[in-house]
């Protein structure tokens, strides 16, 4: 149902995974995700690796190319270990 792209350059950045509409698929959302990971013994940097993510989705939010696409849900996750600790719109 998607193209599934693995960090695809946008005006030399780099997000993480992006799910594009596949014609002639075209589901409710298209999506954007940025994704952190942190050692468990590294865990205290949660909330600074959280909002670096936050704000390089911000900036990729900003590219016209991205501005283009419909339907367009971003998602921070940020692992500790093998566990998903942050998981947010």
């Amino acid at each position: 149902m998607y193209f599934i792209k693995s960090e695809p350059e946008i005006e030399q950045k780099y997000p993480d995974i992006m799910f594009l509409y596949r014609p002639p698929f075209f589901p409710n959302y298209q999506f954007l995700f940025e994704l952190k990971y942190l050692k468990k013994t590294e865990r205290k940097k949660l909330e600074q690796k959280r909002k670096e993510a936050k704000n390089q989705i911000k900036g990729y939010l900003d590219f016209e190319e991205v501005k283009e696409l419909e339907h367009l849900k971003s998602w921070v996750i940020v692992f500790v270990g093998d566990k998903a600790e942050v998981v947010e719109e």
